[in-house]
């Protein structure tokens, strides 16, 4: 999985790549989302592109996408980290791993599409190394 740096670094290569396609919205979008001044690199040109882009319609939709992929990444990432210093024993820090799940993936919440209160220890300890483990191969 990617860290949060090179999530940024990847955008700013986008914001160059969509300038130079003149893709106005995508342009706009990724300037706001790296903080980057729109006419700093690429003068005038790069202003008028950033104002056409942020007139365009699905500007805010687009905007909310990317804002939304960034609070699930972070929050995965918080999950690999806090869970990684976890005990790998099954029976051991139930409570703990049934929290971070809970805290992490909205599906495991009591009004998710997986409730995971009444699992036991085992079934817990089961799913979180499930799910630990699967971001740990990405």
């Amino acid at each position: 999985m990617k860290s949060l740096e090179e999530k940024f670094h990847g955008r700013l290569e986008q914001r160059e790549s969509a300038f130079h396609n003149g893709e106005a919205l995508g342009y706009a979008v990724l300037c706001d989302l790296c903080d980057v001044e729109p006419g700093m690199k690429f003068g005038e040109e790069g202003t008028a592109l950033y104002n056409e882009g942020r007139e365009h319609g699905y500007y805010d939709y687009l905007l909310e996408e990317y804002l939304e992929e960034d609070i699930k990444h972070a929050r995965i990432l918080n999950f690999v980290n806090i869970g990684g210093g976890y005990n790998r024993n099954q029976f051991e820090q139930t409570d703990s791993k049934r929290t971070l799940l809970v805290k992490s993936f909205p599906k495991f919440r009591p009004d998710g599409a997986q409730d995971i209160s009444d699992y036991t220890p085992v079934k817990v300890g089961h799913l979180f190394l499930n799910v630990l483990d699967s971001y740990l191969e990405d």
